[in-house]
């Protein structure tokens, strides 16, 4: 059994250097996610959010990024938490409008590039989103910023994502490569039907590339929201979905990684692998930690509920003690719970209990908790008459830490009631004065 420190195991957590704690299931990891650095409010992640998310990605099986703006450092981030886990490519994207802002957004690709060490992970680079599909450009205002993204992509290849009907000969002419959104649910198509609805459109559409090579940019299922026709949103149509997709060859980027809340009441925030809150919609080997904002915020180990700092304990009485601990996949779980005489806990007074049986973790199902309580009832004995420090050590061996791992919480200070009015000696002592007072009464 190792003892690792909190912060040891919260940096491990935090740099997810290998993979989290998952179980075979029926649907298989996909492997090509889209992604936003955005929080559920729209803000943008933190640099250390934003690696966090493509370590737990890497981690879930994912080895394909694409993105869609230059926004919120995403793209140097990216590539930082990929040069750290390996295996994984990134197809960045360029939001562009027709506005002023285009400019700036090209700009800020060009700085990532200069700055990378690892552009070899660089896919590819994406012009624009279904700005034809949508009305913002014409094909040949498209052509014309992709070839203005190719004088700064350092040989990088690069294309556009639109929807398949609506590339143009000029527009496939200028992409180096085919980026094309299938989503079998605008199409109105039954769940039944949709992975045979992509595959053949995907196949319909790589004739029309003169041989270029085609991804399928965007495609997904909506677990809620509006009917498309017969097209149902539901989580049981999503992971039908996507376990059609995860045993599939198809070049696919899943929309989404998680729920963009930030885009208001409509489907399309409602495409995520993960809510809003971080949580595993599926079955599928993503291992839920609340919000992915607060990975980086979180303390690992357990944690002491009750009794609470600096409380008063009933000597010779019973007290609840509450704590909460990690889940850490399957397997076997156990506490020790003990008593210290200094904040450092390096001076040991006694242990309330050694190896207690805890219930285990679970890293499968539709909702997986990343924290458990639990509750130890002490009876706390007599002979405590000063301050001391109370902590819980969780201990834990599953299929990922094989050779046990174990935590220690914070250390609670707590103080003894007045011994003079709990322990056994004390009642005698007393008792012995009142028969003396007594005889003295009659003298």
């Amino acid at each position: 059994m190792r003892f690792i420190s909190i912060i040891t195991v919260a940096l491990s957590f935090a740099g997810l250097a290998k993979s989290l704690p998952v179980e075979s299931r029926s649907v298989s990891s996909l492997n090509g996610v889209t992604y936003t650095a955005r929080n559920a409010d729209g803000s943008c992640q933190s640099a250390s959010e934003i690696v966090a998310s493509v370590k737990l990605m890497k981690a879930s099986g994912v080895s394909k990024i694409r993105t869609y703006a230059q926004e919120c450092e995403s793209l140097p981030n990216i590539l930082s938490a990929i040069k750290q886990v390996g295996g994984m490519t990134v197809l960045p994207g360029v939001w562009i409008d027709g506005s002023s802002n285009d400019d700036a957004e090209i700009s800020r690709l060009q700085k990532a590039l200069n700055s990378a060490d690892n552009i070899n992970a660089i896919t590819g680079i994406l012009v624009g989103n279904e700005v034809i599909f949508n009305n913002i450009m014409s094909s040949g205002q498209l052509v014309s910023k992709i070839n203005q993204v190719k004088k700064i992509s350092k040989g990088i290849q690069v294309g556009t994502a639109e929807v398949d009907s609506t590339y143009t000969s000029d527009l496939m002419a200028a992409s180096d490569f085919a980026g094309v959104n299938i989503h079998p649910y605008f199409a109105s198509v039954n769940i039944k039907s949709a992975y045979s609805n992509l595959n053949q459109r995907y196949n319909t559409f790589k004739k029309s590339a003169g041989g270029k090579q085609v991804y399928i940019t965007e495609t997904g299922w909506p677990s809620s929201g509006a009917s498309s026709g017969a097209a149902q949103p539901s989580l049981a149509n999503t992971e039908a979905f996507v376990k059609s997709l995860s045993t599939s060859s198809l070049p696919y980027y899943y929309f989404e990684w998680a729920d963009s809340n930030w885009k208001g009441a409509g489907i399309e925030s409602h495409f995520g692998l993960l809510n809003a809150q971080g949580t595993a919609k599926l079955d599928v080997p993503l291992y839920n930690i609340f919000c992915i904002c607060q990975l980086a915020k979180a303390q690992l180990g357990p944690s002491i509920l009750s009794p609470e700092q600096n409380a008063t304990v009933p000597v010779g009485g019973k007290v609840d003690i509450i704590y909460r601990y990690q889940n850490m996949g399957t397997g076997n779980y156990s506490v020790d719970i003990q008593l210290w005489q200094d904040a450092a806990v390096t001076i040991p007074i006694s242990n309330i209990t050694i190896d207690h049986k805890i219930k285990s973790g679970n890293s499968s199902g539709v909702q997986v908790d990343f924290l458990l309580n639990d509750t130890y009832t002490w009876s706390v004995p007599h002979g405590l008459n000063r301050t001391f420090w109370l902590t819980v050590t969780e201990k834990a061996e599953t299929a990922f830490y094989t050779k046990g791992i174990s935590m220690r919480s914070r250390p609670v200070m707590l103080h003894p009631s007045p011994a003079t009015m709990n322990s056994p000696v004390s009642y005698a002592i007393l008792f012995t004065l009142s028969i003396f007072t007594i005889l003295f009464s009659f003298i």
